[in-house]
């Protein structure tokens, strides 16, 4: 009768807990075991599952490197041109970093007292108020449109205080929905329709940003590693990606995952 063997592995992409080639994004990384992962070659079956994992809800979506970073308006004035620093940002993040620039332009009004930004949740646009005649908003110059729904054609100059402009998508400030977590111990993974790129787990985006994510599932998804039947294994190769593969910028945090192999020989 065949037994069951787990072997559970706790990886970190902290240097200090031995993360080797860290990318400057922080999204990839490498271990190296002194003891290595070693199936026998009698196995029978064998499964990994991630059981655990923490990641911080810090990856931004608002960056030079998106290109949806600023925001040009007129202030009845002068044209005004900022840059929103890189971050997670929601809609009321948006508006408070404007504010906090505008103070250090030389604008002809204080921020808020020419804009009111709101969300309508039953349509997922933004509405922005213009609360004195003669402001305008150039969203063709403005990349942040992006992320709050207004297209490039789009310019809006009030002719009298307390107009508002309506977004004309939803806003896209959920860029990221979950976390792909990926090592080389496997070649398939869990697929993604017919996508095999070696994930391991899917970590749903489900607290605040600026909090940590503690993935910690009741049944955690199986996947099948015949591979490591027979293997020694020493190097192993893990990084993330959003829900669509795409690489992230962890943002200056580390992030980690327990494994557990399970075999039966």
């Amino acid at each position: 009768m065949s037994s069951k063997k787990d072997i559970t592995l706790i990886f970190s992409s902290n240097p200090v807990n031995g993360a080797l080639n860290l990318t400057p994004n922080g999204d990839r990384y490498n271990t190296v075991l002194y003891n290595p992962i070693s199936v026998p070659r009698s196995a029978k079956y064998c499964i990994m599952q991630v059981i655990q994992s923490n990641i911080w809800w810090v990856v931004p979506n608002l960056s030079p490197v998106l290109n949806n970073d600023v925001f040009v308006f007129f202030d009845g004035v002068s044209t005004q041109t900022i840059t929103i620093p890189l971050g997670l940002y929601d809609l009321g993040g948006i508006y408070s970093a404007l504010q906090v620039a505008s103070d250090n332009i030389p604008a002809a009004h204080k921020f808020f007292d020419m804009f009111i930004f709101a969300g309508n949740q039953a349509t997922q646009k933004v509405e922005i108020t213009l609360l004195l005649p003669g402001l305008s908003i150039n969203w063709a110059l403005s990349t942040v449109r992006v992320l709050m729904g207004f297209d490039a054609s789009q310019v809006f100059t009030s002719t009298f205080s307390g107009q508002t402009i309506v977004g004309n998508n939803p806003a896209a400030f959920n860029s990221i929905t979950s976390f792909f977590i990926h090592n080389n111990l496997v070649g398939d993974g869990i697929p993604t329709n017919a996508i095999a790129s070696g994930v391991v787990a899917n970590v749903f985006v489900d607290v605040p940003p600026g909090s940590l994510i503690n993935y910690a599932p009741y049944l955690p998804p199986i996947v099948h590693a015949p591979e490591l039947i027979g293997a020694k294994i020493t190097n192993i190769v893990h990084y993330l990606t959003d829900q669509n593969n795409n690489a992230v910028n962890t943002n200056g945090e580390f992030w980690s995952y327990t494994l557990q192999i399970s075999y039966w020989d």
